[in-house]
């Protein structure tokens, strides 16, 4: 339902309390409109950090002994940039866009419902508000939500994203296996089947749904807490106009309801705060997660697909860590699990490892989840 402007309350500064149960509702929410515009945003946001998705892909594989890389050794993530340009122009920055975009954007929708829909019912049936210690019954119930709505979303994720991986690290040094995304998913299938298509479900909830919890977690947490300082009046900002809206209930002949009309700056804080905190946090299950699931679908030597078949030295001597093609049989059944994976990157890598590919992890994540959250809430309000 639409919302209309009422004028500020009298009690401008109300309780926590009072602040927690005048929260916009699912029911309070046009789902046209919501999914609509948060499916318009997603292709946008996607298409404007999608070069740095690539960067963050390469970045995080290179290293791992299970790879035969088709690119060259990036020294840093503005190497890996510039090599890309250089060697593969636009078109490398792009590689597996509209596979990823077809897969996120339905997946993405489901997600925030899912989301929604989870924390609402969860906050029924414990109100925070009602809470002895309400800031632990927010994390609860964002966190359980938070996590249960990856989990969802991730069925339809997970296939396109495994083919999405596959284009990204197709480099310019050997003849790519893959035509496309669809071309991508029917090899795997055809190859390993559906446990192909899924290789790293697994991984993608243990880095996922962690993530998801302590992303809205901190996001709803720091919203409460900006909330209670002031965060406006602080930063010396004039204060707002409307601080209450009114929601049409979806029932016809019910009364309006009163809810509150939440601060953009606070929403912009906040998530920056969750942005950071979850991807520092997670870094090392995302590496965990992307090796698993691009390692090579074929075993080598026995194959007849040229992608295994011996490569010419420039390939070897440019990957001077990974091991040459001669000696390359990655023992892809062993390493079929994050912590095997972690375990063999610390002893490998050492822990410096952990830290690969969080600047560009970083750079997606914060403007991401700023913009992101910034229209999911602003939305919610139409």
């Amino acid at each position: 339902g639409g919302m209309a402007d009422t004028p500020a309350s009298a009690s401008g500064d109300a309780s926590s309390s009072s602040y927690l149960s005048h929260q916009i509702a699912w029911k309070d929410v046009d789902p046209v409109r919501f999914f609509g515009y948060n499916l318009i945003f997603s292709v946008f946001a996607d298409t404007a950090v999608y070069p740095v998705d690539v960067v963050r892909t390469r970045m995080q594989v290179q290293g791992s002994s299970l790879h035969e890389l088709s690119y060259p050794r990036y020294t840093s993530t503005m190497d890996c940039f510039k090599k890309i340009w250089r060697l593969e122009g636009y078109r490398g920055f792009f590689k597996g866009f509209f596979t990823s975009e077809l897969g996120y954007a339905t997946s993405h929708t489901l997600y925030y419902c899912a989301y929604e829909v989870i924390k609402q019912g969860l906050q029924e049936v414990y109100p925070p508000e009602k809470a002895k210690d309400p800031n632990f019954s927010v994390f609860v119930s964002t966190a359980v939500a938070g996590g249960l709505a990856d989990l969802t979303s991730c069925f339809l994720w997970v296939p396109f994203d495994v083919a999405t991986q596959r284009l990204q690290l197709q480099g310019p040094l050997r003849k790519p296996q893959f035509a496309g995304g669809r071309d991508a998913m029917r090899q795997i299938y055809a190859n390993q089947g559906i446990r192909g298509l899924y290789r790293g479900f697994g991984a993608t909830i243990i880095r996922n749904a962690p993530y998801s919890a302590a992303w809205w977690s901190s996001y709803e947490l720091s919203k409460k807490y900006f909330h209670s300082i002031d965060l406006r009046g602080k930063l010396g900002f004039a204060p707002r106009d409307e601080k209450m809206l009114q929601s049409k209930a979806q029932d016809e002949g019910m009364p309006f309801r009163e809810v509150e009309n939440e601060d953009p700056l606070i929403h912009m804080v906040s998530g920056m705060v969750a942005a950071v905190t979850a991807t520092v946090l997670l870094n090392p299950l995302d590496i965990a997660k992307t090796r698993l699931q691009s390692t090579p679908i074929m075993m080598p030597s026995t194959s007849s697909s040229s992608s295994s078949s011996p490569t010419s030295s420039p390939v070897s001597s440019s990957t001077s860590t990974i091991a040459t093609s001669t000696q390359y049989h990655p023992p892809v059944q062993s390493n079929n699990n994050v912590f095997k994976i972690l375990a063999l990157m610390l002893r490998q890598e050492g822990l410096r490892s952990f830290g690969k590919g969080l600047l560009p992890a970083l750079m997606i994540a914060t403007p991401y989840s700023v913009a992101s959250i910034l229209i999911y809430e602003e939305v919610k309000k139409l």
